[in-house]
């Protein structure tokens, strides 16, 4: 008798203990419940107390039922693309407009109604404050990038049309119930947000390092460049340009038909070379390093393409012009004109 009451003075201070670790602890479920009060009251002067946090988990196919309930529902996502839902059924829905119109929760008897655009505008701002508040006291959990980053989306036509944005395989849903204002009113709250996937486990030996750095050069030299053989360049009008149709003619100036450049992005000269055949088909023979000519062409052309400078240049004089030295013709018509 004595050790059995021992155990159970034993169990009942352990069970003591871990309730209140417990109640200490934070998990996603109480940071929702806190989040959720923090917002309504700083961004509604709204008075919400929470009665009861729910959390489960859903599959893809349990979507289309959970989904088919009556209130305002709203899509979520994050900058990651990933998307979410929540919802406010008609009592919820009604205190947060009833605050932002009348200043109060009113005591009466909340009826269902279409739903428009304009009651996702006015609940936007709390469910927005929801998920920052929500974020901030979870983001120490273990699992705290699964809440972070969502934001109000759009208001969902219809459960189909949710569904179908709703991608995951799996969700977490939440299910809170709220006390509204002074009146009491009892409303639900409802989150849904997927599931992210467990982070892979590194495989690596113990004493190997976890991150090696790469050598950059391997990197920078393995990476794709696009390449441009020019024949040549021409400086049209616009109107010119839209009224070239197959048959016209452009004359290729420089050295020939055959001289060609090839160009890096940018307008960097790589090299220069000539347009040839090799079985059959199209070649360019490349010279090992650009031409003398192909260089000084380069350097012109990256000048003449810098952009004016802002400022005006202050205009110098002009210089002295000696008189044109006059034609026969007109010295006899000057020397006649004397006498």
């Amino acid at each position: 008798m004595d050790s059995v009451a021992t155990d159970t003075v034993k169990h009942r201070k352990a069970r003591a203990a871990r309730e209140g670790f417990d109640a200490r602890a934070m998990s996603p479920a109480k940071a929702l419940r806190v989040g959720l009060g923090k917002a309504a009251d700083g961004t509604l002067g709204l008075a919400l107390s929470v009665s009861t946090v729910e959390q489960s988990r859903l599959s893809q196919k349990d979507l289309p039922e959970v989904l088919a309930g009556t209130g305002l529902t709203c899509l979520v996502e994050d900058d990651r693309g990933r998307r979410g839902a929540v919802r406010l059924d008609f009592p919820a829905l009604s205190a947060v407009i009833e605050i932002q119109t009348i200043g109060r929760v009113a005591e009466r008897e909340v009826v269902e109604r279409p739903l428009t655009r304009t009651d996702a505008a006015l609940c936007a701002p709390l469910l927005d404050a929801v998920f920052e508040a929500f974020e901030t006291g979870a983001e120490d959990l273990p699992d705290g990038q699964s809440w972070q980053g969502y934001r109000f989306g759009a208001m969902a036509e219809d459960a189909h049309s949710l569904s179908l944005a709703l991608e995951a395989d799996h969700y977490h849903l939440f299910r809170v119930g709220v006390m509204l204002g002074e009146a009491k009113r009892a409303g639900v709250y409802e989150l849904l947000l997927p599931v992210m996937d467990a982070p892979q486990v590194s495989k690596e030996k113990p004493g190997r390092p976890r991150d090696e750095p790469r050598a950059l050069s391997p990197v920078v030299m393995g990476a794709p460049v696009t390449l441009q053989a020019i024949l040549a360049r021409h400086s049209i009008p616009l109107e010119k340009a839209l009224s070239l149709k197959a048959g016209d003619q452009l004359i290729v100036p420089g050295s020939g038909a055959m001289a060609l450049r090839l160009e890096a992005p940018g307008g960097h000269l790589v090299s220069d070379g000539r347009l040839g055949q090799v079985n059959g088909m199209r070649a360019i023979r490349l010279r090992k390093q650009p031409s003398h000519q192909a260089a000084e062409a380069d350097q012109k052309s990256q000048a003449a393409a810098k952009p004016a400078p802002a400022t005006r240049a202050r205009a110098r004089p002009a210089a002295p012009q000696s008189d044109p030295v006059p034609t026969p013709r007109e010295a006899q018509k000057t020397v006649g004109s004397a006498d």
